[in-house]
């Protein structure tokens, strides 16, 4: 009996402790296409993390009448703002593969439609790099900093573009309890051309509530859906 009641103490402790330092986060995102405000497609959003460092995230993604069309993998490895990512199309050859080689090395992968051989590309930037969802991450971790009206610069990895972009984020407002910024490019010339993308955060929750701007999401070969994502937790 002792010798059971102290099994018992042992895994009732292993279960708080793994309770404690493992976790994840559940929420689904409506994109409506920006011309039209009709829903285009969903995303499901399936958050792993240790003691709040992200391991995983697994993201699929709907078409309005319920069926799957695409999923993307982003394996953090250790890493915060530059996790590797793989997205695949159900039924189509297109894909898009990001993965950290060392060295501050990058390997990008990109199938793109009608294509039948996979482009590749080696990249290598200098500063801050920030891949895919690493953005959010960057945003919550500097969340004071941006509060503060401090604009926040780094590399973005696109692997759709097979390179890599000097990017900023800056504070627009904060009220009403929500902090609105914008990102853009660096480069005065290409932010001129180009539109900016629109976030909003909750204040008190520190997370993401929309998204407006460019998506990752192809319409064909030559553009991605401009769409307003908004947050269902």
């Amino acid at each position: 009996m002792r010798g059971k009641v102290k099994f018992l103490v042992v895994f009732i402790g292993m279960l708080v402790s793994t309770t404690a330092i493992a976790n994840s986060t559940e929420y689904w995102i409506d994109a409506y296409d920006l011309k039209t405000g009709k829903l285009v497609y969903k995303e499901r959003h399936l958050e792993n993390f240790k003691a709040n460092t992200p391991i995983r995230y697994d993201i699929d993604y709907y078409r309005p009448n319920g069926s799957h069309f695409a999923k993307k993998t982003v394996s953090f490895n250790g890493r915060r703002y530059d996790p590797d990512i793989l997205l695949k199309f159900d039924g189509l050859s297109y894909f898009e593969l990001s993965r950290y080689l060392g060295n501050r090395t990058y390997q990008l992968v990109l199938r793109d439609m009608g294509k039948s051989k996979s482009q590749r590309k080696n990249v290598k930037p200098k500063g801050l790099v920030v891949v895919d969802h690493g953005i959010d991450i960057l945003i919550k971790d500097k969340f004071d900093d941006l509060l503060n009206n401090k604009t926040l610069r780094f590399k973005y990895i696109a692997p759709a573009r097979l390179d890599y972009y000097s990017f900023r984020i800056t504070p627009i407002s904060a009220k009403n309890g929500i902090l609105t910024a914008s990102i853009q490019s660096d480069v005065g010339l290409v932010r001129w051309i180009t539109k900016p993308i629109t976030v909003e955060y909750d204040i008190q929750k520190r997370r993401m509530i929309s998204y407006s701007g460019v998506t990752n999401i192809p319409i064909d070969a030559k553009n991605n859906y401009r769409a307003k994502l908004v947050v269902r937790y």
